[in-house]
């Protein structure tokens, strides 16, 4: 069987440069080299598409080398273009995008892709765009009866705290609308943490959203699939204090625990699992996406955000999710590129 050539594409113009490059190591060490030619392309902060020759067994060796400049093009097929020596370097099958955030997880790179013609893995244009759109996704939920938290949109505004309160109550959220990995999140308690938490908000993006405080315990649940997706079994995260902050996410890990499957009665994890692939084909999704939700003590549960190119690192919830549903991570990373080639 003849070896699919494979881009594993990373960085990008993003806070979550370095999220994703953690990602592609991990996706770079338990992918099949038997079944693909594995391309290592970083996106550097400047939009340069870099190139590393394959010249190392380590993923850290490869991408210290300096890389050449490439970009992609289309001929009778599309085709990875060497911008130092005018020569095409190889023609390119599939892309695999581990590029979270603003420009690789937005759709902007997904139709770039398809305007080439070459399969990638998660969602594609719209969805994608949607997806990283915090206020968009939750008035699509809402539209279609999937609970969520009460929330305002603040576009290059700072609506007085009272009405804030008055609406959300006390304890509330900030999140910059179109970031992930929650970086620039604040929780809020008292006016002064409100006004400079929106203030630093602004400096991601010209629109922020705020979020009432759901008391609840926080699950995730990776979902796969096009037009058949399957739920993962779900798993939670448990905080000593605070949030699931960036900090909590990808440094130390003293204040954080993932269980896995988290403790839940088999009617929980079959309504978490219910909501899930509710959320997933409600926004159209295709691919892949993990849904995070809140469960309130009632039994309700309350979507929280939904990642179209979720963390793939060693730590990240989705691979270890799949994981202990059965699906090792080498057997996903296959899944995700056939599905991306079905898609």
């Amino acid at each position: 069987m003849k070896k699919l050539n494979l881009i594993l594409l990373f960085g990008g113009m993003s806070f979550e440069h370095k999220v994703s490059i953690k990602s592609a190591k991990s996706v770079y060490d338990n992918i099949d080299t038997t079944k693909y030619n594995v391309f290592l392309v970083k996106i550097d902060m400047h939009n340069n598409w870099i190139l590393y020759k394959n010249n190392s067994s380590s993923f850290e060796k490869i991408i210290k080398t300096k890389g050449e400049k490439i970009s992609l093009i289309k001929k009778t097929k599309p085709c990875i273009l060497n911008l130092n020596t005018n020569q095409i370097e190889t023609e390119v099958d599939v892309v695999f995008p581990v590029t979270h955030g603003i420009n690789g997880e937005d759709g902007r790179l997904q139709g770039f892709l398809k305007m080439l013609s070459i399969p990638f893995v998660g969602p594609g244009v719209l969805r994608s765009a949607v997806c990283i759109n915090k206020s968009f996704t939750k008035q699509i939920l809402s539209f279609n009866n999937i609970l969520n938290s009460k929330f305002i949109i603040l576009e290059n505004n700072i609506l007085k705290y009272e009405k804030v309160v008055k609406s959300l109550g006390k304890n509330f959220f900030i999140k910059p609308n179109r970031l992930g990995s929650s970086i620039g999140v604040k929780q809020v308690k008292n006016e002064k943490e409100y006004i400079q938490g929106v203030k630093k908000c602004f400096e991601y993006g010209k629109v922020v959203i705020l979020e009432e405080y759901i008391q609840g315990r926080e699950i995730e649940c990776a979902v796969l699939g096009n037009s058949k997706p399957k739920a993962s079994i779900p798993g939670e995260v448990l905080l000593k204090k605070g949030f699931y902050s960036y900090t909590n996410k990808y440094g130390k890990q003293d204040n954080v625990s993932l269980i896995i499957p988290a403790k839940l009665t088999k009617e929980q994890i079959l309504s978490i699992q219910k909501i899930a692939l509710k959320t997933y084909t409600t926004l159209a999704c295709k691919g892949m996406a993990r849904v995070d939700v809140f469960l309130k003590e009632n039994g309700d549960i309350y979507v929280n955000e939904v990642n179209t190119l979720p963390g793939f690192t060693q730590i990240s919830m989705y691979p270890k999710l799949w994981e202990k549903t059965g699906i090792p991570y080498t057997k996903l990373i296959d899944k995700l590129i056939n599905l991306a080639i079905k898609k």
